[in-house]
């Protein structure tokens, strides 16, 4: 149930694999990250199993007149979400989930709108 909140956050059928999105830290083995941006730009998701720190494309979501994007971290263990904050969606961005190591992995969601949790 936890992860299905999130997605349905989302318009997750929009979403297509997109490994592009991760421009560093992506780990071998049981520290593979998994990518994924909404085909229209409007939001990308990154799966951090182990919770290691990850540099993101920040123009993996795009919009019309859009000049910001929002980060924020899922946790997919009891459902809380913890703002990253905002960043121009232009260069590369690192991005550090708040704990980090076995049995601590998070969603990291880029979007082009702030949710409202």
């Amino acid at each position: 149930g936890i992860m299905r909140r999130l997605f349905e956050s989302f318009a997750w059928q929009k979403l297509v694999p997109d490994q592009s999105i991760i421009a560093g830290g992506q780990g071998p083995g049981e520290h593979h990250a998994q990518a994924a941006r909404a085909s229209d730009g409007s939001f990308a998701m990154v799966y951090l199993p182990m919770g290691d720190p990850v540099s993101i494309r920040m123009d993996a979501v795009s919009g019309k007149n859009v000049t910001k994007a929002f980060a924020q971290w899922y946790n997919p263990r009891n459902g809380a979400w913890i703002p990253a904050g905002s960043f121009l969606n232009s260069g590369t961005q690192k991005f550090t989930p708040p704990s980090r190591g076995d049995k601590s992995d998070w969603v990291f969601v880029l979007s082009i709108a702030r949710l409202q949790q």
